[in-house]
C-alpha cells in the first residue's frame, strides 16, 4: 500500500494553498479519503497522479488559412 499525501504535499505538488486543497475536497473537485471521521484528510498518489492526467488539455489543433 502507498503512504497517503497529507494535504500540504498535495498543495506542494500542485503548487497551490493547503486553504485552495481544503475548498477543492470540500467541493469533490479532487480525490480524497477522510480520516478519523473526516477531521483529517488523505490523498492515494495514484489517484492524484491519475487526476492531473484528466486535467490536463490538449492544445488545439490551428488549420493553415485561418
Amino acid at each position: 500500500m502507498d503512504k497517503l499525501l497529507n494535504s500540504q504535499e498535495v498543495a506542494d505538488v500542485l503548487g497551490v494553498q493547503v486553504c485552495t486543497i481544503y475548498e477543492m475536497t470540500s467541493q469533490r473537485r479532487i480525490p480524497h479519503i477522510k480520516i478519523g471521521g473526516g477531521r483529517k484528510l488523505g490523498f492515494r498518489p495514484k489517484a492524484i497522479q491519475k487526476w492531473l492526467e484528466e486535467q490536463e488539455r490538449q492544445p488545439v489543433e490551428l488549420h493553415a488559412g485561418r
